[in-house]
């Protein structure tokens, strides 16, 4: 359909480095999660091809994580009844998949020639999967909350080159729909692979009236009614649900009163975790550039670097970074958690952060172009780009990057935007794999 096409997805040194294979799992060893559906980070009107394609992106991604689930590619089988939220609180588990959608753009680029103008078109997709817990809200009676206990970012682009026309509406739509749906396919299974499985085991110290009390609680990282199996000869007759949780041990309501809990009795919670505490987030993104800002809006600019900042983080070093706090919507709260307001059908879901342990500030700081050669044929300019990373009381450094550009005079234009947001992308990557973070 596409002359010239090339896709570009996320950034695939980590599986060509490391030689990594789309992992498999076991079923003996999958949970079970419920799928909640595809949000947007913030109001859909800032969406527009996403606005045009909600439901056929919808059934798109569910179909996709499907044959995932099928083919053993997550570590955990998805649930994908319209009910899941309530099926989910059935099957012994509280955690749900979130597909979220940062952004989608479409940009482009032309050459003119005597003959011919020539245009090279793009789609940009930003995603974050998250895994989140759904659980009792402490603070507000007989409601819930969505705790966020994993995230990863993925950035996708679908490019055609060589084009005589321009992307139609309907070209770029269907672009949109191959890329977010490659970006999950090809990169998705490999970021999970970074999520801990694993049991919460305890046993019955008491029961009575229906309600168990084992001796497992918060500390071992249950949560406010999670569900909990029963074991009799090591295999389940029962299961319940925490009515009460406390630090060290938990008050369970038994689902199953006719195969009533004894004391002694082996009991076990559902474990996801993120392997590792060592979480980062992009917090702020300034630009103290003033040509940068001629030739962008800072804010849009902000939200579109720290979604690939992120993504390269995540594929270039192996960190657990959560959702950039640079774009989209976030609520306040009197806690150090922050809370994300997340758009579907309408309607505003609130999702907690927890604080990351490293809060990264990105400078974009400077930005220059000079013409290096000149000739009866060709010029070359190059294009350098300076940005500055920091976490508070542990790490202050400036990278930069450049690169050159080839231009035919009087054959051949282009916008130096676009070089420059290109060499801005690439700085990203140097920086995720450089940085001693």
């Amino acid at each position: 359909m596409f002359k010239g096409l090339r896709v570009l997805i996320g950034f695939m040194l980590l599986g060509i480095l490391f030689g990594l294979e789309t992992p498999s799992y076991s079923s003996e060893e999958r949970a079970i999660v419920g799928y909640g559906g595809v949000y947007t980070a913030g109001a859909g009107n800032n969406y527009p091809i996403y606005t045009r394609n909600k439901l056929r992106l919808a059934t798109s991604v569910q179909k996709a994580l499907g044959r995932m689930s099928q083919e053993n590619k997550l570590p955990f089988s998805l649930i994908f009844e319209t009910d899941s939220e309530e099926r989910k609180k059935e099957i012994n588990t509280t955690y749900s998949l979130a597909v979220v959608l940062t952004r989608d753009d479409v940009a482009g680029e032309k050459f003119a020639t005597p003959v011919a103008t020539i245009y090279k078109s793009f789609v940009n997709v930003g995603l974050v999967v998250l895994i989140y817990q759904t659980e009792r809200d402490s603070f507000a009676e007989n409601k819930e909350k969505n705790a966020i206990v994993f995230s990863t970012p993925l950035v996708g682009y679908s490019m055609v080159t060589d084009g005589q026309k321009e992307l139609s509406p309907a070209e770029a739509d269907d672009l949109f729909i191959k890329t977010s749906l490659a970006v999950l396919e090809d990169h998705l299974s490999k970021r999970l692979a970074k999520i801990s499985l694993g049991r919460i085991h305890g046993e019955v110290t008491d029961f009575q009236n229906g309600k168990a009390l084992i001796n497992a609680g918060s500390i071992q990282g249950l949560v406010s009614r999670q569900n909990i199996s029963f074991l009799r000869d090591n295999k389940k007759i029962a299961s319940g649900t925490i009515d009460e949780l406390r630090k060290s041990e938990s008050i369970v309501r038994v689902k199953n009163p006719a195969n009533t809990a004894t004391k002694g009795m082996r009991v076990y919670g559902e474990n996801i975790k993120g392997i590792s505490d060592e979480t980062y987030q992009v917090v702020e993104f300034r630009v103290s550039s003033p040509k940068i800002l001629k030739l962008y809006q800072e804010k849009a600019l902000g939200a579109q670097i720290s979604q690939w900042f992120s993504d390269f983080l995540v594929d270039r070093s192996g960190k657990v970074v959560f959702p950039p706090k640079v774009g989209g919507e976030w609520a306040a709260a009197a806690t150090e958690s922050s809370f994300a307001v997340l758009m579907k059908d309408g309607q505003e879901h609130i999702f907690e952060v927890p604080p990351p342990k490293y809060p990264i500030h990105l400078d974009l700081s400077g930005v220059a172009s000079k013409r290096m050669e000149s000739n009866n044929v060709n010029e070359i300019w190059v294009y350098k780009a300076w940005m500055r990373v920091e976490i508070p009381r542990r790490y202050s450094k400036e990278f930069s990057d450049q690169v050159p550009k080839k231009v035919i005079p009087g054959i051949q234009s282009y916008q130096e935007k676009d070089e420059v947001l290109d060499l801005i992308h690439n700085l990203c990557g140097k920086i995720a794999k450089e940085a001693n973070l």
